[in-house]
């Protein structure tokens, strides 16, 4: 079976997807909790880092990134929306 393989450049979406997934994983990684409420809140620090990712192009924006800007965003994405976390 032969699988045709597109460049990174042709796939947009791969960029945002790849900072939602590194989001969600590196929470997960640095808590080491799997229960309920850190995946739901793993989710939303996902959605951070691909809040980031399409603020400039390729890594650029992400590879800036400190801490505190992290934590800030999350904090202003939860007082925008009602969530357990």
């Amino acid at each position: 079976m032969k699988i045709k393989l597109l460049r990174r450049e042709r796939r947009p979406g791969f960029r945002k997807f790849g900072a939602v997934a590194g989001g969600f994983m590196g929470h997960l990684a640095a808590t080491g909790d799997l229960s309920e409420r850190n995946l739901r809140r793993a989710m939303v620090y996902g959605s951070v880092m691909a809040s980031f990712a399409v603020e400039d192009f390729g890594l650029r924006r992400t590879a800036r990134l400190t801490r505190q800007e992290i934590d800030a965003r999350f904090r202003e994405f939860k007082s925008l929306t009602h969530f357990d976390a």
